[in-house]
């Protein structure tokens, strides 16, 4: 989509700077014309491209800076995000980022602990992927089958119906586990005949944050590729 919109930009600004200064210009040094008789009005193909030169740069704006959609990739973050569904990012909600390297431009609120982000993929920047904030900068994190602890707090589970997904072909049962931290309440899935997935005390980095899938048994996160400067973050999830 990006790609699409910078062709249709590029496209529009040759054609306009070629209609409107080039061409006059060679115009009257080869035939000698008065200039006001050579300058083009805006109509017909010109009024068309001066619309898409605005509309196209409006797009790549808002999708830049502003808001995205995203499609959900994979199970691992099931039950709350399903495969293909359709999320809207706010870029904005941690404030503005240089396209070019993500640097944060400007401030505006931290993550929270409990919180579905967007972010990059750590080892390859290119791909976008969802996962949940458990882990602020500083926080020690220890996970088991009865609780999410985070520093000296414990946050319990309670174990909720299973659900069954399809899992390589095959049907699989998983067991739920509810939990809430602050503001935010999601289901944990595990494999039910996979033993439940834990972590010791685990340690954030000051300049990280630790992200885990739902799908405990079924997400690559940072128990696999550690924290995650929130440089890497693209936006929330509306």
């Amino acid at each position: 989509m990006t790609k699409y919109l910078l062709s249709l930009l590029i496209v529009s600004i040759v054609y306009l700077v070629y209609h409107y200064n080039i061409r006059p210009a060679y115009l009257i040094k080869r035939y000698g014309e008065d200039e006001k008789a050579l300058k083009p009005k805006f109509e017909g193909l010109s009024w068309y491209m001066l619309m898409l030169l605005i509309s196209s740069s409006t797009l790549l704006f808002v999708k830049t800076f502003l808001y995205e959609f995203a499609t959900v990739p994979s199970q691992s973050m099931m039950p709350s995000f399903t495969v293909g569904q359709r999320v809207l990012i706010d870029k904005n909600e941690f404030g503005f980022r240089n396209p070019l390297n993500n640097l944060s431009l400007t401030d505006h609120r931290t993550p929270k602990r409990g919180e579905p982000i967007i972010t990059q993929f750590p080892l390859n920047p290119q791909i976008m992927f969802i996962k949940r904030i458990v882990g602020l900068p500083g926080d020690v994190i220890t996970l088991n089958k009865e609780y999410l602890q985070v520093n000296d707090i414990k946050y319990p589970f309670n174990k909720v119906d299973s659900i069954v997904l399809k899992v390589d072909k095959d049907m699989v049962k998983h067991d739920q586990y509810q939990v809430r931290i602050g503001d935010f309440s999601w289901n944990y899935i595990v494999e039910t005949k996979k033993e439940f997935p834990t972590i010791s005390q685990q340690r954030v980095p000051e300049n990280g944050y630790y992200l885990l899938g739902d799908n405990l048994t079924g997400s690559s996160d940072s128990r696999s590729f550690g924290s995650i400067p929130s440089g890497y973050f693209i936006g929330s999830i509306k």
